[in-house]
């Protein structure tokens, strides 16, 4: 309780002796030390790793429970701590960590514990049936920018963040790629030509993002040397949808409000696959930044298509229910004026009232005719919705 917060609270437990602990509780019922450090409650003679002393942290830390110095959260809650010494202020929050990622190094551990000093904590953790002693962990300010750009080229894969270098990374991606086919699609269809069927995933995936008809990818993989029909080349791309590996964007009339059929595009369900595939590792912004803004609005539950306004392109038109947002992706707009026109004109041509927006990678954010300028970065931390 907040009345008691400084009698409560008392210095780490291993930074004084029994001794040393007993004077500092003297007169004071209240404070910590006497959960972790009970054996201030006991005869000196008795060992510190006696069970009797786990025994007397539980009933000290019952004690405390039962009149009322502790109070459980109805709710599940995070606490903001702050510590202030010489004038410095660090401040973060109260909360359970993985021990999973304790033992695999992502928690850096900044000192190796002898062995009887963790099996005393073992004993007053299991003895209590409390987590007793919290840890003060620090971390690295988040970069937004820097962040992001780990994200484009290392994808979104969760078990990528436990290889140090991008070459692991992308060697365990590549390996999600075959184990897709082995395990997935050729149990689910029959590919004879495995040679072709891969010479179409590879071209799909180095064009994504691309405006792509049946008829332009079969004269490609036909000036390649690929030989395959139409229909096959049909059923190849549903095979790599069905998978999971892409999805496809098609094109969504403004004015009749209809799907439009022959030039859609195709976006990856993680960038991992296309830097994974591709010995070309330079970033092409443009469809990199529309697949990140396609797969968050999907995972949104946005129903995305491209938009055609007359004459006019709009990257994205979402829906949902019976709202609309429009959507026009860039890396920046600030490189000239041009460019700017370019992003806006398709918006400022739509004449509702639902929402548009202008995305960018990293630009100082603009006002211009009730249009939101967002950074993709920023947009996604925050979990906005369009």
């Amino acid at each position: 309780v907040k009345e008691l917060a400084c009698q409560i609270a008392a210095l780490p437990y291993d930074v004084m002796n029994s001794e040393e602990a007993r004077e500092m509780v003297k007169g004071n019922p209240h404070s910590f030390l006497h959960v972790d450090r009970a054996e201030i409650d006991l005869d000196p003679s008795i060992d510190v790793h006696d069970k009797r002393v786990y025994e007397k942290a539980r009933e000290n830390l019952d004690r405390m429970i039962s009149e009322g110095e502790y109070m459980q959260d109805e709710t599940p809650c995070l606490y903001i701590y702050r510590q202030i010494m010489n004038g410095r202020a660090q401040t973060g929050l109260v909360f359970c960590a993985s021990i999973d990622d304790y033992l695999n190094n992502n928690i850096k551990k900044h000192e190796f514990t002898r062995a009887d000093k963790e099996q005393d904590r073992i004993n007053h953790v299991d003895y209590c049936d409390a987590n007793t002693g919290p840890i003060f962990l620090t971390y690295k300010e988040n970069d937004i920018a820097s962040e992001f750009e780990k994200f484009i080229t290392e994808g979104g894969f969760p078990e990528t963040l436990y290889f140090q270098n991008l070459e692991d990374k992308r060697k365990y991606v590549s390996g999600i790629v075959q184990e897709i086919f082995e395990k997935d699609i050729r149990k689910r269809v029959r590919i004879k030509n495995v040679a072709v069927f891969n010479d179409v995933q590879k071209y799909i995936i180095n064009n994504f993002g691309a405006t792509t008809s049946l008829l332009n990818m079969l004269s490609d993989l036909h000036n390649a040397g690929g030989d395959i029909k139409r229909e096959t080349l049909n059923r190849y791309i549903q095979v790599l949808i069905d998978a999971k590996i892409l999805y496809k964007c098609e094109r969504f009339d403004l004015k009749s409000r209809k799907l439009i059929g022959g030039k859609e595009k195709y976006y990856l369900a993680d960038l991992g696959f296309y830097f994974a595939m591709n010995t070309d590792n330079r970033i092409n912004y443009g469809p990199v930044l529309e697949n990140i803004v396609y797969i968050y609005a999907r995972a949104k539950g946005y129903a995305v298509s491209v938009g055609r306004i007359g004459k006019l392109e709009c990257d994205f038109i979402l829906r949902k229910l019976m709202n609309y947002s429009y959507v026009q992706v860039a890396m920046t707009i600030l490189s000239d004026r041009k460019t700017e026109e370019r992003e806006y004109r398709p918006l400022e041509s739509i004449r509702d009232n639902y929402p548009k927006y202008v995305i960018t990678r990293n630009d100082l954010i603009q006002q211009r005719n009730g249009i939101t300028h967002v950074n993709i970065g920023t947009f996604m931390k925050d979990s906005t919705l369009f």
